[in-house]
């Protein structure tokens, strides 16, 4: 689903990202909404059990904005959460949204 430009690394668990060198946040919204489509699609068979998954992606828009790759990797993670609150299996991208922090909860 990525382009061959593109670096896809784990970051641990069933946390992963993506980079999408010279790619208009546009396209970029178009590839994220592939990867989770392409992830949802995807069964595993177990015992005659088909299992699927949903993926929560959180995209960013990587600009001056950032002075670090941490402050990058925290609003994808942010954003990420906000996936997840909004019902989970979609793509928020930073900024559109408010985003939650990491370990906020809801009243």
């Amino acid at each position: 689903v990525v382009r061959k430009s593109d670096t896809v690394a784990r970051l641990g668990g069933d946390e992963f990202a993506v980079l999408l060198s010279d790619c208009p946040l546009a396209h970029g919204r178009v590839i994220a909404e592939k990867l989770r489509q392409a992830v949802v699609d995807y069964r595993m068979t177990w015992e005659s059990h088909a299992f699927s998954v949903g993926a929560s992606i959180g995209l960013v828009r990587v600009d001056a904005a950032f002075t670090t790759t941490q402050a990058v990797l925290a609003a994808a993670d942010a954003s990420c959460y906000a996936a997840k609150h909004q019902g989970r299996n979609c793509v928020v991208v930073h900024g559109d949204v408010p985003t939650m922090e990491i370990g906020e909860t809801t009243a």
